[in-house]
């Protein structure tokens, strides 16, 4: 068990500091609200286009690599000073917990223990049925004539 503040994220909890202001931003613009929904589609879509051309599903390092791709497949540089492993643990349990809250929005999933299970989840199946269901609207020109 941590000794760390309530407030502190799940994600930096094994860490002694606080977590830096900018990966607290980045997770919360990933994971909450209508631009984590964005992002969660966008990774459902990339997890999706992978694995038809690939016939496989991506890492979880192929994912955010491609949606993050500023930092390497992070929010933000790895805070000075972190130890070697500390780093390691920090990159997988922020992406794990991105993750999660897209798992649980049903656009990905994932089988644990299972390398490039990364697969759409059932609502971007669902979404993904219903937009190749529904007819293309035809937009028609009326005449003031």
């Amino acid at each position: 068990m941590s000794d760390s503040p309530v407030g502190t994220p799940i994600w930096w909890r094994q860490q002694s500091s606080p977590a830096p202001a900018e990966w607290v931003t980045a997770f919360d613009e990933l994971t909450e609200g209508e631009n984590g929904h964005e992002w969660a589609i966008s990774a459902a879509i990339f997890v999706a286009g992978f694995s038809k051309r690939r016939h496989e599903g991506p890492t979880f390092n192929e994912l955010f690599r491609y949606l993050l791709d500023d930092h390497s497949g992070l929010p933000a540089r790895i805070p000075a000073g972190m130890r070697s492993r500390d780093r390691a643990d920090l990159k997988k349990a922020f992406r794990h917990h991105v993750a999660l809250a897209w798992r649980r929005t049903g656009m990905i999933s994932w089988a644990t223990g299972e390398y490039r299970s990364l697969h759409v989840g059932p609502a971007f199946r669902k979404r993904s049925r219903m937009r190749r269901s529904s007819p293309h609207s035809e937009t028609k020109v009326v005449s003031d004539a």
